[in-house]
């Protein structure tokens, strides 16, 4: 998907197009292509997790930048996309800068996207777009965005522009989640009523997904024993929205990642793992069966499958392990 317009004198978009796919139960970049100043660091991996770092070398955004980000999540990957510094707004005597990001999530794969916060400075103007498709109720995706008031120690407390974040999420190509926020300092009272008041910092929270109750209180308990943090957490189609504000980006970057290693530990990795690890376990099982272990080994391993669904007990395994490799030297 191509700009309809760009905004820049040489006709020039940065763009960074990245697919990523499940092989062999692993998630790999599948392919990759972007155009300066945008690149990817060399992926890490964590388990099925594909970890990516995006790049700019350019000393941020300036007027007439434009950015094209095309992410395919393929069917039974898993990946998880941040970036390497807090995005840099330049002043700008005209114009604006524009980035637009088109995602796309597969059945049964998973993508998180969390770049770090925003820094507008005076008198800048950022258009910011995220559209997501989602193939069905199987794919999952957390979104999150923060955005600074502009440089506080050099006094430049909502002095930018106008800031405009577009979110759009389809599921099965039916429109599930929309936000249109615009911020135009020099027209809205950014400190007064209903809008930041005491605060300078925004952090704007989405996941669609499944999810229970249980993230409620989680994330209430986070407001009432952090220091400097307010917000609230609505209910909305297949996932949940939350909204946070603070004086500082650090807060909000500790609440995302408390928030992000929740849904992945109650929502995502678990139930993943859960599926490999019980098949797993339930293979063995039929080997010790076979070779008649000891009873105390056959007790561990019921007990495993038992409690596979609730959490999978890696501390058994080292022992039946062992016990393999002396029946199958």
């Amino acid at each position: 998907m191509r700009f309809s317009l760009c905004t820049n004198q040489y006709n020039h978009i940065s763009e960074l197009n990245l697919t990523v796919s499940s092989r062999d139960e692993q998630t790999i970049i599948e392919d990759v292509y972007f155009t300066a100043p945008l690149k990817i660091t060399k992926p890490f991996f964590k388990n099925n997790w594909l970890l990516i770092m995006l790049i700019s070398v350019s000393a941020g955004l300036m007027s007439g930048d434009a950015q094209l980000l095309n992410l395919h999540i393929k069917k039974d990957s898993q990946a998880e996309l941040t970036s390497q510094s807090y995005e840099k707004i330049h002043y700008m005597n005209e114009g604006f800068a524009h980035r637009k990001t088109n995602i796309q999530i597969d059945k049964n794969a998973c993508f998180l996207y969390h770049p770090l916060p925003i820094l507008p400075f005076k008198n800048s103007n950022l258009k910011n777009e995220v559209t997501v498709h989602l193939k069905d109720e199987t794919s999952r995706f957390a979104y999150s965005e923060v955005l600074a008031c502009g440089r506080a120690a050099r006094n430049e407390i909502f002095a930018y522009t106008k800031y405009q974040s577009l979110s759009k999420i389809f599921m099965q190509d039916k429109l599930i989640y929309l936000d249109n926020s615009i911020y135009i300092p020099s027209q809205i009272n950014m400190s007064g009523f209903l809008m930041y008041e005491k605060y300078t910092h925004l952090l704007n929270f989405i996941y669609i997904g499944n999810v229970d109750e249980g993230i409620f209180p989680f994330v209430y308990d986070i407001f009432n024993n952090s220091i400097d943090i307010n917000g609230g957490i609505s209910k909305i189609e297949n996932g949940i929205c939350i909204k946070i504000l603070s004086t500082n980006s650090e807060n909000l970057l500790k609440v995302e990642n408390l928030i992000l290693n929740y849904i992945k530990n109650h929502y995502i990795i678990k139930k993943c793992a859960n599926y490999k690890v019980s098949a797993f376990f339930y293979f063995t099982y039929k080997i010790y069966l076979y070779i008649n272990l000891h009873s105390f080994y056959t007790y561990l391993l019921d007990k495993m499958l038992m409690n596979i669904q609730m959490e999978y007990h890696f501390d058994y395994m080292q022992p039946l392990l062992y016990i393999i490799m002396e029946h199958f030297p």
